[in-house]
């Protein structure tokens, strides 16, 4: 497809894709950039990881583009994000019934010790894309016209909502109650700069209810087990981690975000090119291998070269491409959500931001999905402000 459209002398230069190219031209550069530097320096890597990188990259910046690519980019990405939910709530189905044993798909084993992972290698895949299928379906149900699909698409929220719960990710619950609050405060505003008579008690009143669902559901399945545990805090429920548990993982977090600073100043903030950069934890290195490690999982090797992530989205493009990579993430994601912003979507912004919440603490740049939420917002987002704009002029 990529070679169809340069044979054709390319698609027409839309906002959104001009977005997209500017930033994939500079996150190439900042990668050359740390690349060459890795070699003045005499830096040691992982050849495997590396090649891995430029592989997902390459695929990402072929897969995000084709995704603006006109003519009718919003009606086939409406389509298309009405079909990502559909078939996400699916497979979300499956991955449970196979999960709790009552199918058997496949022999992969659906749970990481009592986190479940479905058919993902790691739990926080799987929560990454319940978090985006959650909040797809809240943009759905913002911008549907008919109350029959309106009621579809927040039916959709639920099961997403509930499996992000059951993966025990820190980062899914975090930005969900985040996000829940940001719709909130998005709406509320947006319902005061338009109060008339069109906006019925009711009306304010589903969308409460709308806002509140993602929250009551990704707080029912910790505050049930709390409950049943009899043994166990609220907080404990919720959080999943006893105080030394938290402890634990702030530690390590700190571990490796400390050390990916330091390498990002080693090179002078160019960066160190693609691939993982920094040191395995001890911490971790000792768990690779072991009999209750849950399989399907495919570790660095601690022997070879510094190959391990600071799992933080800003500090391993640091790493990898320096402040110049960083800075132009910061760009992208910040025209989305201004553009979301004036063209009053409200879900569009919440799901980027909770995107950046959740990148805190994974690296989430290499992931399909995220890309499809950046395409989703730019072009909605510009076909909505072309809209309003040609509004503003009849009037």
């Amino acid at each position: 497809m990529s070679v169809r459209e340069v044979i054709q002398l390319g698609p027409p230069l839309t906002p959104a894709l001009s977005k997209l190219m500017a930033f994939w031209c500079v996150f190439v550069i900042a990668q050359c950039l740390g690349a060459l530097t890795a070699l003045l320096i005499n830096d040691k890597h992982d050849p495997r990881w590396v090649r891995h990188d430029m592989m997902a990259y390459s695929f990402m910046i072929f897969t995000s583009c084709l995704l603006v690519v006109e003519p009718g980019a919003v009606a086939r990405l409406q389509r298309v994000a009405w079909l990502v939910v559909a078939i996400g709530n699916l497979s979300l189905l499956l991955m449970l019934a196979d999960g709790y044993g009552v199918i058997d798909i496949t022999s992969i084993d659906g749970w990481w010790w009592d986190r479940f992972r479905g058919w993902t290698a790691i739990p926080n895949t799987l929560a990454l894309l319940c978090l985006v299928l959650t909040l797809v379906s809240v943009h759905l149900a913002e911008t549907s016209r008919r109350m029959s699909t309106r009621i579809l698409a927040v039916l959709c929220m639920i099961l997403p909502a509930i499996v992000g719960r059951l993966t025990k990710s820190d980062a899914f619950f975090v930005a969900l109650i985040g996000g829940s609050l940001i719709f909130s405060v998005l709406k509320v505003f947006r319902w005061l700069q338009v109060w008339d008579q069109r906006m019925m008690i009711r009306t304010c009143f589903a969308w409460t209810l709308v806002m509140l669902l993602p929250v009551t559901l990704a707080l029912s399945v910790p505050i049930a087990t709390s409950f049943l545990g009899q043994g166990q805090g609220m907080l404990n429920g919720i959080f999943r981690k006893s105080d030394e548990g938290l402890k634990e993982d702030a530690s390590l977090r700190m571990y490796l975000w400390s050390q990916a600073v330091k390498r990002g100043l080693q090179s002078g903030m160019l960066g160190l090119g693609p691939g993982p950069h920094l040191v395995v934890p001890p911490v971790i290195a000792a768990t690779f291998g072991t009999e209750n490690e849950p399989g399907g999982v495919e570790n660095p090797d601690p022997s070879v070269a510094p190959n391990f992530e600071a799992h933080n989205t800003f500090l391993d493009l640091f790493t990898q491409g320096g402040l110049l990579m960083v800075l132009n993430f910061l760009c992208l994601c910040a025209l989305t959500v201004i553009s979301t912003l004036r063209a009053h979507r409200a879900g569009l912004a919440t799901l980027i931001c909770c995107l950046l919440a959740f990148g805190m603490f994974h690296f989430i740049v290499r992931q399909p999905i995220f890309w499809f939420a950046i395409a989703l917002s730019l072009v909605s987002a510009t076909s909505q402000i072309n809209m309003l704009r040609k509004r503003g002029r009849t009037r």
